[in-house]
Formats: C-alpha cells, structure tokens, sequence
C-alpha cells in the first residue's frame, strides 16, 4: 500500500509503517546506515509536497491528528477549517465558525478526532464535537486573546490553555465549568461579522490583538472570569505552553519578559516556579518576548525563540538562578561574571515582525527547526547548531509548523493564506538545487543580525501594535508605489497614442 508521505525504507520483514521505522526497538539497519537515512528524510530528501488554500486570511495555527490522516488549522478569517491531509489532492472537510476575530490556537484532544479545540482573539476557547456535528461549547475564562492550546498525551481528556492576560488555565472535558454555554453548529455558523480587520474589531465588542484583545466587557471587569480553571497567573502575557513528555504535572511557559518558567501543576503560586531559562545577556531594559518554547522527546532540553533575538537551548537540569544568585523575575541579573546561561546559540534566521514557535524535529530530536521572517524555514543541527536545511516555499513569514505524528513530514503556515505541506521525496538532487541549497545557507551564515528601530518602553501591546504597523506596509501597497505605476500607466497610454 502506498504510504501518504511517500516512499521510506523498509524493515527486514517489507513493513514500510512509519511506526516501524520510528520505533525504539533496534533496526534492521547498521547504526551508520540508519543514522543516514534518518538524516536524508529530515534534510536532504525534504521537499514541497503540495500546498493548502482555502482560508481568507493568515493562517495561525496548525495541528495534526494522532493518526497523521487530519490537518486542522485556524485562521485570521476567524474560521478553524479540517482537511484530509493526506494526498496533494486536499479536501476541506469542515469549515467551523463562532470566533469573531482571528483564530490563535487550535488543536485535536489527544487519540480522538471528533473533538477539537480553539482559541481566538475573542478570548474564547471553543469546544467543537465533530463527530455529532451539533453541539459547540464555549468556554469564557480569559479575558484577553488565547494564544495556545496543549493537550497532554498522560491526561487524555485534559488540555491547557494561556493567553495575554497572564493566566495558564487546565480544563477536564469531563467537568462542568462556570461561564461556559452551549451554541449549535449552526447558531455558531451563523456569525456574520468574522474575519474583520484588527483596526475594526471594536465593531464586534473585540478589541483589537495590538491591544491584547479579548471581549471588552470581560476587560472592563463587568464580568466575572472563573477561577476554578486557573493553575497560573503572572504579570506578563503568556505566548505558549508545553508539557513534559515524561510526566503529567511538569509543564513550561513563554511570556513577554524574556523568561521561560518551568511550573509545578501541584503548586499554582507565581513564586512556585521550580526554574526559570532566559539568555541573560540581552539587555532587561529591552523586550525580547520569548514567543515559543518546547521540550525535546525526553524533557531534558528546552528550546526558546524570541524577537528580536537567536534561538536558544537550555538544559532543563541547570539552576542558574539558584547557583549564581540571579532573579530573573524581577529583571535582577549580573552578568559580570559573563554567565552563559543557554547551553547552544542557533542563529541565521531572521525574527523581528511577527510571533512565531520553535521546536525539535527527529525521532530522537536531532534537529532544531522553526520558521523565518523571509519566507523559509530553518533546519539546524541540534548537536553542532549548524543550518544543515533552509526551505523555500512561502511568500511571506513562516510563524507555525505541525509535525505529522509518524512520519518525516510537517505544514507550515504564516501570514500566506495558505499551508505548505513537506515531506521527503526519493528524487535526485541536480547540481543546481545543491548549489542554491548551499548559497542560502551561506548567505544566512553571513548575515548582519539587524533589528528594526522600535520603542520598547511601551511594553508589550505597545510592541505589538508597532509589529502590526509594520506588516501592513509590507502587505500594503505605498502611495509612492501608487503613484508609480500610474506614472508608468500614463506613460504607456502616451506611447499607445505615439504609435
């Protein structure tokens, strides 16, 4: 049977599953020989395989399901969209409504594909039941936009929620929680006002994602947001969460501080935090949001990205606070003694004007990947910190990447309204393609790490706002551009007339 990603070596006894091939039980192959073909599949042989339209609007967020055979995605269009990924003829198989502005966050519960969450600017978590098709739970505990979802692998009907207000919220879909309601599928499609622009978003009662969003009755305090979901409150906005993969109760956060925290869910105090990661070289008077943050497959590493900044690898084992006195918390530092505090520096791509993730790629997570300002996607070596890949594929900045569950494949999306799906192909490489291959990654090498002029004093939604400003002059046309081409339009018409 043909596999959906394409061709993968093959056991001793013929099973190509991707399982087989991932499987921590020893290979049929030598170490040297399966080590390379690892490698082939993850760098050399990744290629674009097809591409995914149908959104209206950048696409925010990516997730398959844990069989590999659903993608789901979400959308500035305030749509979350399910497609059958797996072939380049790609179907849309549901289109669900219900968010009145941009979709942040969306992902599958855990083993079962007729459950599906999301989170928007609107501050809503929403709860679809795919399977029956009829029923939508809304959930109103945050108060600004929800930025991430994780569901965790050891709680099945568990998922984890953060958001701008600051809060890190744990729902069980077997309880029943306060300001939550129930719409219909067709009550929820029934929204007429999604998908506007961040500068009209007050139309909708949503503030704008430069302000942080979320419903502005909920920011004004008029309402009372729950606090039986709540496991963690800090003073900064929280991009993303992850769990350890090894244990139920470990998890990481990124926030706007520059900090990484490393939470206890036994313990919910802001000062309960068991470790803290930050590169503590850059300057605490300037925001470097630490936008994503992931475990490695065994929990012994984290990987952060931040703008304006590298990406950086911490060993979850070190206390530098702790052994050196520091408190990142409150921006108390002393680099005098020139610490370095992040195991490795990855550096060469560009991330400076929109929010983007970073993660670890491989089967024993040898690599290190996330998306850049230009259009590709990086792919450095994990033990060297060497860009050993660059992919082009996007016309705008890559931001979000879902990596299938078994095989050596993944989508990337960012502002394109559309999604690129990778994958390893068993075709020759030309002279050519090895050429540009090598160029790019020289180039990047070589690059002047330059950040755009920006105020940070503002704090954070001051920082968003001027990020925002800044991608509608790229996406929109000036008015020297404007008047350009009618020049050149007049021009044209004379020599028409000439002729």
């Amino acid at each position: 049977m043909h596999h959906p990603f394409g061709s993968y070596p093959t056991s001793a006894a013929g099973d190509t599953s991707p399982t087989s091939l991932f499987s921590s039980t020893p290979t049929p192959f030598s170490t040297q020989s399966y080590l390379l073909s690892q490698k082939s599949l993850y760098t050399t042989k990744l290629s674009l395989s097809h591409e995914i339209h149908g959104h209206d609007g950048c696409v925010n967020a990516l997730d398959f399901s844990k069989d590999g055979q659903l993608l789901l995605t979400g959308s500035d269009d305030a749509t979350v969209r399910l497609w059958n990924a797996l072939d380049s003829e790609t179907k849309q198989l549901n289109c669900f409504r219900g968010h009145k502005t941009n979709v942040f966050a969306v992902k599958f519960m855990n083993e079962s594909k007729e459950t599906i969450v999301s989170g928007g600017n609107d501050a809503d978590l929403r709860v679809y039941d795919v399977a029956k098709e009829k029923c939508c739970t809304v959930i109103e505990h945050h108060s600004r936009k929800v930025l991430c979802i994780k569901d965790n692998v050891l709680m099945p009907q568990t998922f984890m929620s953060c958001s701008a207000d600051g809060t890190v919220r744990l729902f069980d879909l077997r309880c029943h929680y306060g300001n939550t309601r129930k719409e219909t599928l067709q009550q929820a499609n029934s929204v007429t006002n999604a998908g506007v622009s961040d500068t009209d978003s007050f139309e909708t009662g949503v503030l704008p994602q430069s302000l942080g969003g979320g419903r502005a009755d909920r920011r004004s305090g008029a309402s009372t947001v729950p606090k039986e979901s709540l496991v963690q409150s800090l003073p900064s906005s929280v991009y993303t969460v992850d769990w350890h993969p090894m244990n139920s109760h470990d998890y990481i956060v990124s926030c706007d501080d520059g900090n990484v925290y490393l939470f206890d869910l036994r313990k919910t105090g802001m000062n309960d935090y068991k470790k803290a990661y930050r590169n503590i070289f850059l300057n605490v008077d300037n925001r470097c949001d630490v936008t994503g943050a992931s475990f490695d497959c065994y929990g012994r590493k984290i990987i952060t990205t931040c703008i304006r900044g590298s990406i950086y690898m911490y060993d979850t084992e070190r206390n530098f606070e702790q052994e050196y006195g520091l408190n990142y918390h409150e921006n108390n530092v002393n680099n005098e003694n020139e610490i370095q505090t992040f195991e490795r520096e990855f550096k060469g791509h560009q991330s400076f004007e929109t929010i983007k993730g970073v993660w670890f790629w491989g089967s024993e997570s040898e690599y290190v990947i996330s998306g850049s300002d230009e259009g590709t996607i990086f792919i450095w070596e994990r033990e060297t910190a060497k860009i050993v890949r660059i992919l082009e594929g996007h016309q705008g900045n890559v931001n979000n990447l879902a990596f299938h569950p078994t095989a050596p494949a993944f989508a990337s999306s960012g502002i394109d309204s559309h999604v690129n799906v990778w994958e390893p192909k068993d075709e020759e490489i030309t002279e050519q393609q090895e050429e540009r291959r090598q160029n790019l990654i020289k180039e990047a090498e070589e690059r002047e790490f330059r950040a755009p002029e920006m105020d940070f004093a503002g704090g954070g939604e001051m920082f968003m706002l001027q990020l925002i400003m800044m991608m509608n002059r790229r996406r929109a046309p000036t008015s020297s551009d404007d008047d350009e081409e009618q020049e050149n339009n007049s021009m044209e018409d004379e020599e028409d007339e000439e002729d």
